[in-house]
């Protein structure tokens, strides 16, 4: 075909055809452009149009262009993850690898992962440092020690009972101060604050699961009191007493609660929560007892009343211990010899305590009074007798 130019410019037959075959999962688009091979163009090249195979997407909306994910951008964490129904059906395969790779890179980076890959020798140093912690611990535990101390740097002395036991220990077995404190890790002897905490949960556990077969299925008393510690904190105590396989009365402390309030209602949700985290139902109770303290034995919204209406076999006894002390301080105050007794006691003891030069010279008194009624023979000697004393203030309760 010639324009009025003269020049030669061919039309193209194309024949374009966008077919596309939809599927229920997959979308498949076709382009055919088919030029005709005798048109030629101004350059005298054949020029061919080439066409990219259009992408539909999930919806059947035509008009809306896929967007490629980034799987960089991937969340880690599974919860947060979108699912995989979320996305296109063409990203699915590439999104799946990605999410596996990541979870295979996280799995060897973990403690276990680590572990396993360890030698065999180092398998068991660390088992050594670790069971020289925990030794370290159960006997502190046994002890009743403390087992921090004010300052655990390395240029202070006296570190607390945990630290200065395991250095000891490491001094002497060889086995273990070859592999513990210095001559291992920074981050792994087994010696900070946490591991001491865990070893402490761990035990109690160990202690707790012992008590409990013990119990077995049986049913129980508890007795319940109040106290503080050194840091002035309300705490209350949970004992459970049972008779053991062997007949005898078994009392056990089986746990210390913090107690922010004191009231019935309070007290009951705090011995509750208590027999729910040993898995022990309150319906297996049969008594309760505590001091006369009104809050507890109160006949109307005592903590008594409380327990006896969810389970009315639960008998409450006032502690006889505290029967007695508080008998014994009522009728001495009523008691005129006693009192003057009770008087003299303590204006020795304000008289004497407040001088370390008269201590000295009450025990040097004391100690010519008991050899003097010894050559008199009005003291029987043997093992454990006229042993010096301290003398101890006196003190009511409640």
């Amino acid at each position: 075909m010639v324009n009025g130019d003269g020049v030669g410019r061919c039309t193209p037959t194309e024949l374009h055809f966008d077919n596309v075959f939809r599927t229920h999962n997959t979308s498949i688009a076709i382009n055919i452009s088919i030029t005709s091979e005798n048109s030629p163009s101004p350059l005298g090249e054949t020029q061919h149009t080439q066409h990219q195979a259009s992408q539909v997407p999930l919806n059947h909306n035509s008009s809306t262009q896929r967007s490629r994910v980034d799987v960089s951008t991937l969340l880690s964490n599974p919860a947060d993850r979108n699912p995989i129904s979320y996305y296109d059906v063409n990203d699915r395969d590439e999104i799946r690898r990605a999410y596996i790779q990541r979870d295979l890179i996280i799995h060897n980076q973990s403690i276990q992962a680590a572990l396993h890959k360890q030698s065999e020798q180092v398998k068991i140093d660390y088992k050594n440092r670790l069971n020289a912690s925990i030794d370290i611990g159960r006997l502190l535990l046994i002890s009743g020690l403390p087992f921090r101390g004010h300052d655990e740097s390395e240029a202070f002395l006296k570190k607390g009972n945990f630290l200065t036991f395991l250095e000891f220990f490491s001094r002497k077995n060889k086995s273990v101060g070859s592999v513990a404190l210095k001559n291992a890790l920074s981050n792994n002897q087994m010696t900070s604050p946490s591991i001491q905490k865990d070893i402490i949960n761990a035990c109690y556990k160990e202690t707790i699961n012992d008590i409990l077969k013990e119990l077995g299925d049986d049913y129980f008393p508890i007795l319940v009191d109040e106290s503080r510690d050194v840091s002035c904190k309300k705490q209350m105590g949970l004992l459970l007493t049972y008779v053991d396989k062997k007949g005898f009365i078994m009392e056990r402390l089986v746990g210390l609660a913090q107690v922010t309030s004191t009231t019935a209602e309070s007290l009951k949700g705090t011995i509750y929560f208590m027999l729910d985290q040993l898995s022990l139902s309150p319906s297996r109770t049969r008594g309760h007892g505590y001091d006369g303290a009104s809050n507890k034995r109160g006949h109307v919204h005592g903590l008594r009343t409380l327990i006896q209406e969810d389970c009315s076999s639960a008998h409450y006894v006032h502690c006889f211990a505290h029967q007695f002390l508080l008998t014994l301080v009522k009728v001495a105050h009523k008691h005129v010899d006693f009192e003057h007794l009770i008087d003299l006691i303590q204006l020795t003891l304000n008289t004497i305590g407040v001088s370390y030069k008269h201590r000295d010279e009450f025990r040097q008194k004391q100690a010519e009074m008991v050899e003097k009624t010894l050559r008199k023979g009005e003291l029987i000697t043997g093992k454990g007798l006229n042993q010096e004393v301290g003398l101890q203030r006196h003190a009511n309760t409640r």
